[in-house]
């Protein structure tokens, strides 16, 4: 969900992310059944509460598509395509031989960003 495009049902407020990560559903056992994937937002005016699971592997991908076939610039495109590589990953493009100046200058980019 977009935080800036929810607005609450009831009173039309702003809505603001609250929780994003796992909720525990039991308290005695631990084990990867017990927590569920959740975000959680929250009306500030009325304090309406509004549960939604996240993003699943597959409309993270179209996402990433739908932003690909928007960007012309191939600088930002192969930044959206590194977005999730590690600092290794990164490297060897910047390294590498066979990448484009625009792909060394995307990863050269996102290595900076996480060095922050």
């Amino acid at each position: 969900m977009d935080e800036k495009k929810l607005m609450c049902p009831f009173c039309g407020a702003h809505m603001t992310l609250r929780h994003s990560g796992y909720l525990m559903l039991r308290e005695k056992k631990l084990t990867s059944e017990e927590f569920l994937a959740a975000e959680l937002y929250l009306c500030p005016a009325c304090r309406y509460l509004a549960w939604f699971a996240p993003p699943t592997p597959i409309e993270n991908f179209e996402e990433e598509k739908r932003l690909l076939e928007k960007t012309q610039n191939p600088v930002k495109r192969f930044e959206i395509l590194f977005a999730d590589y590690s600092v290794k990953q990164l490297q060897k493009v910047i390294n590498g031989r066979d990448y484009l100046p625009e792909a060394k200058e995307a990863a050269q980019k996102l290595l900076s960003k996480k060095g922050e």
